[in-house]
């Protein structure tokens, strides 16, 4: 609760009792209500990138390139042969597997991965 002053002339103040109002609105900078709510590593922030993954289970990798984000690229990796490597020969489910990538080079566009 917030106390207002009073700006009535002193004739009108006695007339009626102390209030205490209550405002029915306060406004607040935007920046105080939002949060990040998931912090994303700066490896799956890459675009534009060489990668690898190895598997942690056996001497397996892959190597990609991806110019989008890489961590859509791992998003999808989880029903690709990532997954698909994981699930038949490991029985495991693709839990994690940004834990398993690892950029090798940082291009500059799509040619330059490409040599």
């Amino acid at each position: 609760k917030r106390e207002l002053k009073d700006h009535r002339p002193t004739s009108q103040k006695h007339q009626s009792k102390s209030r205490v109002l209550q405002p029915v609105f306060t406004s607040r900078k935007i920046s105080k209500g939002l949060k990040v709510t998931e912090t994303k590593l700066s490896l799956v922030n890459q675009q534009s990138v060489v990668y690898e993954s190895k598997c942690n289970s056996c001497d397996a990798n892959y190597i990609g390139y991806k110019n989008r984000h890489l961590h859509l690229r791992i998003e999808e990796h989880n029903y690709s042969v990532i997954g698909k490597h994981l699930k038949d020969e490991h029985n495991q489910r693709p839990n994690n597997l940004h834990e398993q990538f690892a950029i090798l080079k940082k291009c500059r566009g799509k040619f330059e991965c490409l040599i």
